[in-house]
Order: C-alpha cells, then structure tokens, then sequence
C-alpha cells in the first residue's frame, strides 16, 4: 500500500510552487470525485462536499497533486486542469 499524505497537502502545494515559475496555487473545495475504498479513513468522517485541499498548476496547464493519493490508490499526482474541475465544485485561485 501506498503511503498517504494527510493533511498535508498546503506545505506540499507551497513547495511546488516555489519550484515551478509562473504556476498558480489553488485551494479547491467541494469534492464530486468518485469516492474510492483506498481512501484515507480520516476523509470518509466527513461528508466529501466539505473536503478542501490545495494544488500547484503549472503554466502548462498541469496540476501538481503530490498529496492526490490520500483519496484513493488510483489517483494521479499530475493531470490536466479539466480534471481538476471535474474532481472539485470550487477552486480559489490563491495569491502567494
């Protein structure tokens, strides 16, 4: 198994921004993923449509989500902004 990383997503979303020039950092809220098995048994305590994390997006339209994992084995830690969009019903651009 996969070790997951919980709660710490903002330290790693700050990290990466600081490596790539021009991306943006996001907090997205409001999850409408499929909820996976594999998923952090903290997360399932509460209802997914309070869940918030934070994410880098690259100036290639890349998100960067080196902490995805703690909502299920299968998710990916780079993927398209679109299926950021589709993961999350708010984002907030953020201004570090």
């Amino acid at each position: 198994m996969v070790k997951k990383s919980f709660n710490n997503c903002y330290k790693e979303a700050v990290k990466n921004h600081e490596k790539n020039a021009n991306s943006k950092m996001y907090q997205v809220a409001g999850y409408i993923g499929k909820v996976e098995k594999t998923i952090d048994p903290r997360w399932v305590k509460l209802p997914p449509n309070v869940w918030s994390h934070y994410v880098v997006v690259t100036s290639s339209g890349e998100v960067l989500d080196p902490t995805a994992k703690q909502f299920g084995e299968t998710q990916k830690i780079k993927y398209p902004f679109s299926t950021l969009k589709r993961k999350w019903s708010k984002l907030y651009e953020l201004n570090i």
